[in-house]
C-alpha cells in the first residue's frame, strides 16, 4: 500500500502563494528512506531534525552554523531524496487570487482547499501511471485548527467521491509532528522550494531544480479556474 506524507509552506499569508506538498511511497521503501534520512541528520555536525525555514534563517538546529555547513548538510539530505526517488504531489494557490475571487466564499478554507487537491494530484500520477486506483494512506504534518477542519471534511469528501477515487483514498489522515516523522522533513523541503520558486525567488534555485524531476504534478488554483472549481468543490467539501 503506499503512503503519503505532506507539508505545508507559506500558510501565513506573508508569501505569494500557499503549498502543501510531500512525496509518496511504499512502507517498505519509506522505511529505508527514514533510515538514510537519520543516517544523514546524525552525521557530524549532527541536527536533530531538518526544517527548511530554519537552514534559511540559520536559527533553531541551524544556529551560528556557517553557510557552507547548511549547504553541506541541505545536499547531503537532498541525496537522500535522490537515491530512492519518491513521487512529489503537490497543490497550491496564490493569496492575492484567493482573497480577490474566494471572499464570497469564506466558508471554504483555503488549507481544505488544497488538502481535497492533494488527492486530485496523486490521482492524476496515478492515472498517467497506469496504477489508479491504488490504495494511499496519507498523513500532514500537524496544522492546528486548519488541519483538524480538514480533517473534518475528509469523510464527505471521500464519501461523495466517484467509486474508483473511493478505492484509492485510504484511512483517515494523521496529523503528524515533522520533528519526529522524517518523511515530513522530506516534505518540508520539497513544499518550501515549490513555494519559493512559486514566488520568483532565485536564491536556492538549484535545489529546486534537483528536485523538480521528482514532482509529477501539482492542483494549482488560479485566477481563471476558481469559477469553474468553486462548485466542485463545495460539493465534496460538503457545504
Amino acid at each position: 500500500m503506499l503512503q503519503g506524507y505532506v507539508d505545508d509552506s507559506g500558510s501565513d499569508e506573508q508569501s505569494n502563494a500557499f503549498v502543501l506538498a510531500g512525496f509518496m511511497m511504499n512502507a517498505t521503501q519509506w522505511a529505508a528512506f527514514s533510515d538514510d534520512w537519520d543516517a544523514q541528520l546524525r552525521r557530524t555536525p549532527n541536527i536533530d531534525y531538518f526544517k527548511m525555514s530554519e537552514a534559511i534563517s540559520r536559527n533553531g538546529e541551524f544556529l551560528g552554523w556557517p553557510r557552507e555547513f547548511i549547504l553541506c548538510k541541505v545536499k547531503d539530505l537532498l541525496s537522500v531524496i535522490e537515491d530512492h526517488r519518491p513521487v512529489g504531489i503537490g497543490s497550491y494557490l496564490f493569496w492575492p487570487e484567493f482573497a480577490k475571487y474566494m471572499h464570497p466564499y469564506s466558508e471554504l478554507k483555503p488549507y481544505a482547499l488544497l488538502f481535497g487537491a492533494i488527492f486530485e494530484s496523486i490521482e492524476k500520477h496515478q492515472i498517467v501511471e497506469g496504477i489508479f486506483p491504488e490504495a494511499i494512506d496519507v498523513d500532514f504534518d500537524d496544522q492546528g485548527s486548519a488541519g483538524q477542519f480538514a480533517l473534518q471534511v475528509y469523510p464527505r469528501f471521500k464519501q461523495v467521491s466517484r467509486p474508483e477515487t473511493q478505492r484509492m483514498l485510504g484511512r483517515m489522515p494523521l496529523m503528524l509532528d515533522d520533528k519526529k516523522v522524517l518523511p515530513l522533513q522530506a516534505a518540508d523541503m520539497l513544499a518550501w522550494n515549490i513555494r519559493r520558486k512559486l514566488d520568483g525567488e532565485a536564491e536556492w534555485r538549484w535545489l529546486y531544480d534537483r528536485l523538480e524531476p521528482f514532482f509529477s504534478n501539482a492542483i494549482g488554483f488560479r485566477q481563471q479556474s476558481y469559477g469553474v472549481l468553486i462548485s466542485e468543490r463545495k460539493r465534496r467539501l460538503g457545504f
